[in-house]
């Protein structure tokens, strides 16, 4: 099976759906655009990664005044706005530091913005694409593009790399997510072989992540600090025999429960702060010119 799983991050709702695994995430996310499943209101911003790359889905976000931002594949081919193909090695040739020209695919205009990686991370790419393709060799042009960090966006130019950069990083949230319902729910661990209780204990968990999601989310809205979901997911899983035998007493007593475990969430579960790691709430604070967005991250496991 595949989860398709789609998170608001301004309003904590979330989409979860258990679809077939053969099914392909760009034609997932294309589905969605098209059907208007999650944007509300014009001004969504949409964060995916490689795996939702579909230059045609991009085309409808843009068309129905929302916005995009995504890594750029490698091999891509983009035109200018003369429709000239553009060299983009010969771009990334000349070592600049910062790369922001406008590409034209289809009959819109958009950004191609980028900045060139530190050393360090230069070379773990490097690594990671040499045992990716089992070759010990890169082209001239695959290491030139490894060189650095791409997206194309339609976002205006008041957003310059490190305010693209900013906002991308949002979608990071995703993997902690599944990192937790992973190490700490283990959603990925099945204890049976039988399609009907495959799903039940698949489905229970999921219930579980998303109660404490919305408990989550309900905290870091009423209260001034911010509250980390890895926590609470774990303070959840310490209390599970408790929480089922309040749900076994019905409706009133689940109730009393979920306010106490509220309470202990908002005491013992508080995010702890970085110095040299700020929180991805502190960066869209300091975030300059930032427009009203109704953020939507999109990932799918």
């Amino acid at each position: 099976m595949k989860l398709f799983y789609t998170y608001d991050f301004v309003k904590g709702e979330m989409q979860l759906k258990i679809g077939n695994w053969r099914n392909a995430d760009v034609t997932r996310l294309a589905e969605q655009v098209r059907e208007k499943k999650l944007a509300e209101r014009k001004g969504t911003l949409y964060l995916q990664d490689l795996g939702y790359y579909k230059q045609n889905t991009f085309e409808e976000i843009d068309k129905s005044g929302n916005y995009f931002i995504s890594k750029v594949k490698y091999g891509v081919i983009f035109y200018d706005l003369l429709g000239n193909r553009i060299d983009l090695k010969k771009i990334l040739s000349t070592e600049r530091q910062n790369v922001d020209i406008k590409i034209m695919i289809g009959d819109r205009v958009w950004r191609l913005i980028g900045q060139r990686a530190p050393e360090q991370a230069i070379q773990e790419r490097v690594k990671k694409a040499k045992r990716s393709h089992r070759e010990n060799t890169l082209s001239d042009e695959y290491r030139q593009f490894l060189n650095y960090t791409l997206y194309i966006t339609n976002l205006p130019e008041e957003y310059n790399f490190e305010g693209v950069f900013t906002l991308y990083r949002i979608r990071w949230q995703i993997e902690l997510i599944f990192k937790v319902w992973k190490s700490v729910l283990k959603l990925h661990k099945i204890h049976s072989a039988k399609k009907s209780r495959v799903l039940c204990e698949v489905q229970g968990k999921l219930i579980m992540a998303t109660i404490l999601a919305m408990l989550y989310h309900s905290l870091n809205l009423s209260s001034p600090e911010y509250h980390s979901y890895h926590k609470i997911v774990q303070f959840g899983k310490s209390l599970a025999y408790k929480w089922a035998l309040a749900l076994s007493s019905g409706y009133e007593a689940h109730k009393r429960f979920l306010a106490y475990l509220l309470k202990q969430l908002a005491r013992l579960c508080k995010k702890n702060k970085q110095k040299t790691k700020p929180r991805i709430e502190d960066r869209l604070i300091i975030l300059t010119a930032p427009p009203s967005f109704h953020l939507e991250v999109l990932k799918v496991a």
